[in-house]
């Protein structure tokens, strides 16, 4: 089947998915009191009516998260073979939108759990006629739910038994194991949360780029430095396991996608028959940041500044969080010795985009520490017992921070020992203190102490250290919505120690009440 047809002709599977659930749409949708209708067509370019025209460049500092509740119910039969997750939405004003959005979601799970399996290249030669369903699950979940866009995922992983050479299936386990062949599915539901209609692969890049360009030259390049055509090839970092089983042509506007906190998600599948995918859906996850300003996703939907534009029931302040950055090609190196009894270990890993302030830091804590690895040796002699350290130096980044960590641990003596310490730089390479992320005037260290207190409570027993000596060794680090805190080691017993460590997330905290947005 020819990518161009794939509109019209989107193989036996979609098409048994899409004839399901426009029946059960409809049910659905009676079932509530609401009709099923077409979406309104779009005034522009766009396919949703509320859709707004934006070119490049787009920058995105941050994501505004949609006060949507997510309500899900979980099944499983008694061996957890047969097993499904549902989930709908509220929060919506619009309650018209709300239904048809909950009904779509679940005639699309219906649709994918009752179908045929999915027309993978030589499904045929592996489902033989006699096969049975030995177990079937099924999964929703949102993987995007920011400025007005809600973006579904659903799985479908089957196990089939096959029939053996006398073409009856078998009856014990080992038998059964041997004749089982597994089958996997995913599609993907994009949402514009003003209107409900669905949206498209164009909608998430701004109106003057040549997405279906960018993306094939993205996928190319990938391609080729993953050697996706190589014989023997299982698959790489950069592909996911992606093998070519044909030169590859590109990709089209009906390229099923998904987005994620950080970027857009592409799923290949039966659909995409110069890919061998292992009779299971392949994504790849390219990142908004590496879409040189083209994404319009985050801003065709949302207007911060039209507070009138309210969508939801929550009257709560609106949150913000970060984009998840997928992780790509890293900088790393680790070293293993033993010294007498010790056995030591050390690594370090990191983007290399992140600042070069931050890159400093990050080999100046990878150098092991000599003094406290003599300590264990001397401890391991006097005991005879062998011992450890360990040593992992990372960097993580959220947004425009970049967190290096140094986490260190000994085992020595039948006494276990571990620290960690945070280094938050900011896109200028300055290194951040815990008032700089707080606005003038707000009482952070009475929230901060708060915090530290709870979680001192949750191990019900004292450190040996104050609550002053821990609140004054803190460091911070910063993630995608939350702000983690660490303190030195502390002492609830004779046989360890280990920092306290706790999270606020930028919701509890409020995000006026943060400088890390502005």
């Amino acid at each position: 089947m020819s990518k161009s047809n794939r509109s019209t002709a989107n193989g036996i599977y979609r098409r048994i998915i899409l004839t399901a659930a426009t029946a059960a749409i409809m049910m659905l949708l009676a079932g509530c009191g609401g009709s099923l209708q077409q979406p309104d067509q779009p005034d522009g370019p766009n396919s949703s009516a509320s859709a707004k025209n934006v070119v490049s460049p787009v920058t995105i500092p941050y994501l505004v998260k949609n006060p949507l509740v997510i309500d899900t119910t979980e099944e499983t039969d008694d061996d957890g073979l047969f097993y499904k997750r549902t989930m709908s939405i509220s929060g919506l004003l619009d309650k018209e939108v709300e239904k048809k959005i909950s009904a779509e979601i679940e005639a699309a799970r219906i649709g994918m759990e009752t179908g045929e399996p999915p027309g993978y290249r030589g499904i045929k030669r592996l489902l033989l006629p006699g096969s049975e369903l030995y177990g079937n699950s099924i999964d929703q979940s949102v993987s995007y739910n920011y400025n007005n866009v809600l973006s579904v995922i659903i799985y479908n992983n089957r196990t089939y038994v096959t029939p053996d050479s006398a073409g009856a299936l078998p009856q014990d386990t080992e038998g059964r194991y041997e004749h089982m062949i597994y089958i996997g599915a995913a599609s993907a539901l994009n949402y514009d949360l003003n209107t409900g209609a669905p949206i498209t692969l164009k909608d998430v890049f701004t109106d003057d780029a040549d997405y279906i360009a960018i993306l094939n030259d993205y996928l190319k390049t990938k391609l080729i430095g993953s050697n996706a055509d190589d014989e023997g090839y299982y698959g790489g970092v950069e592909m996911y396991g992606l093998k070519l089983a044909a030169p590859f042509k590109g990709i089209d506007e009906d390229q099923d996608f998904f987005l994620f906190q950080g970027g857009l998600g592409l799923i290949f599948d039966q659909d995409d028959p110069e890919f061998d995918t292992g009779m299971n859906p392949q994504m790849i996850r390219i990142n908004f940041a590496d879409l040189d300003g083209k994404v319009a996703v985050t801003e065709r939907f949302y207007d911060e500044s039209d507070e009138s534009a309210d969508l939801y029931e929550s009257a709560e302040p609106p949150v913000k969080e970060f984009m998840q950055v997928w992780p790509g090609a890293d900088v790393f190196e680790n070293k293993s010795e033993t010294i007498g009894l010790v056995n030591v270990f050390y690594s370090y890993r990191y983007p290399e985009s992140i600042p070069e302030e931050a890159r400093d830091k990050v080999m100046e804590l990878y150098v092991p520490d000599r003094d406290r690895i003599q300590e264990i040796s001397a401890l391991a002699a006097q005991s005879g017992e062998a011992s450890s350290y360990e040593q992992y130096v990372w960097a993580s980044v959220s947004g425009p921070y970049t967190t290096v960590v140094r986490s260190r641990s000994a085992n020595v003596s039948a006494r276990w020992e571990s620290s960690t310490e945070n280094y938050c730089y900011d896109a200028d390479g300055r290194l951040l203190a815990i008032e700089d992320i707080f606005v003038p005037g707000y009482d952070f260290e009475a929230v901060v102490r708060k915090g530290l207190k709870d979680a001192i409570e949750q191990y019900g027993r004292e450190p040996d250290l104050s609550m002053d000596e821990l609140y004054d060794s803190l460091t911070l680090s910063i993630g995608l919505s939350e702000i983690s805190f660490m303190t030195v080691p502390a002492h609830f017993d004779e046989y360890s120690g280990y920092p306290v460590n706790f999270y606020l997330s930028f919701q509890d905290i409020g995000c006026d009440n943060l400088t890390l947005f502005d």
